[in-house]
């Protein structure tokens, strides 16, 4: 791990050693982090982000990877992310904000590796797996941009974690083509979700009704 070895077995000095680690020494063990980390994460790369950035040297367990605190260490990179967790409604458990490694990985296989399973919804259908039930009659949102097509990962002012605050504004991105029948000067068909409640999918029916 440590450079100018030679010179140091010889006279044991702070001054001849260099003290730290660098990212060479880490992937001559840990070859396949290297190449994976270089392929999903080259924005870390650009950025000169080393392996010494995240993880600690691990002197007391060298066998073991080192990485405290793993939210302070991203959110000194990712203060946006981090600024999102403390709006009203943000991905927390109770009132702990979930650790970012629970959705995202840096040492994976792909350039769809950031998040640690393959497509844009995976990393929550782990968790919310009843939204992602083969459905008859699926939500077109589902098959384009995944769950981030109505909701924001982090935090958001608006419940569910939508990227509106009104349900009906939403929808209306979508679906513009909305019947004479329904009035949107009327409360009634402000809220669509009032009738098409089955908003991930439905073996029911194509309009994704509930019943």
């Amino acid at each position: 791990c440590h450079e100018a070895t030679e010179a140091h077995i010889e006279d044991p000095s702070p001054s001849n050693i260099r003290r730290q680690p660098s990212r060479d020494a880490c992937v001559s063990c840990h070859v396949d982090r290297s190449s994976h980390l270089d392929l999903m994460a080259p924005a870390h790369q650009r950025n000169k982000v080393s392996c010494l950035s995240c993880h600690d040297v691990g002197h007391s367990s060298p066998d073991t990877e080192v990485l405290p605190t793993v939210n302070r260490r991203c959110i000194g990179c990712h203060p946006f992310e981090a600024s999102r967790f403390e709006l009203p409604f943000a991905h927390r458990e109770g009132t702990r904000a979930f650790d970012c490694t629970e959705c995202h990985t840096m040492h994976a296989t792909s350039r769809k590796g950031r998040l640690n399973l393959q497509d844009e919804s995976a990393p929550c259908v782990a968790c919310h797996s009843d939204k992602r039930l083969p459905f008859a009659f699926p939500h077109p949102p589902d098959n384009r941009r995944g769950c981030m097509s109505c909701h924001t990962p982090h935090g958001s002012t608006a419940p569910r974690q939508l990227v509106r605050n009104r349900i009906s504004n939403l929808c209306l991105e979508c679906h513009t083509g909305v019947p004479s029948s329904h009035e949107l000067s009327s409360t009634r068909y402000q809220n669509c979700t009032n009738c098409h409640s089955a908003i991930h999918g439905s073996n029911r029916d194509p309009k994704l009704f509930r019943n």
